[in-house]
């Protein structure tokens, strides 16, 4: 971790992924999430540099990026062109530590899910190995959302 104001000295790391960080993204100004080729988004607390939380792929694949939606949940795309709604639950009593839970996965690209983007409202947009856009749609007439996607760009149809 770096101090934008002081960038000649780290300021403290982050470790635990046991492969490589493949998304790092701000969830609010304390916290961070962070994902890695290791299956897992852990969650952080920037003032004390701990980990709050690990959230485990629910396939066991490589995760590619993470997006929140807030601190208490957020997106993940994996090699298998799926995105994640993962949710967290309470500590544990023992460990102090909180759980991801995948609440929903959603079949969003054909290959590799590369990253995704998020308004902070009602759209998303993902990018693949396939080289498709696709603008996903927010609803939340179903338990926990749902998405209706539609096909911004593909490569193919130049």
């Amino acid at each position: 971790m770096w101090d934008p104001r002081n960038t000649s000295e780290p300021v403290g790391t982050l470790a635990g992924h046991n492969g490589v960080v493949s998304g790092v993204h701000m969830a609010d100004n304390n916290h961070l999430l962070s994902s890695s080729y290791d299956g897992t988004v852990r969650l952080w607390d920037l003032s004390s540099l701990r980990c709050l939380g690990v959230a485990e792929s629910q396939r066991g694949n490589a995760l590619t990026s993470v997006v929140p939606m807030g601190v208490s949940a957020f997106i993940t795309t994996s090699v298998d062109g799926s995105m994640g709604l993962i949710g967290w639950e309470k500590s544990d009593e023992e460990t102090m530590m909180m759980k991801g839970t995948t609440l929903h996965t959603f079949r969003a690209h054909s290959q590799a899910l590369f990253g995704v983007g998020y308004n902070g409202k009602e759209r998303l947009c993902s990018f693949g190995q396939e080289s498709e856009w696709r603008m996903w749609f927010i609803t939340r007439d179903r338990h926990p959302i749902s998405l209706k996607d539609e096909l911004l760009w593909n490569k193919r149809q130049e």
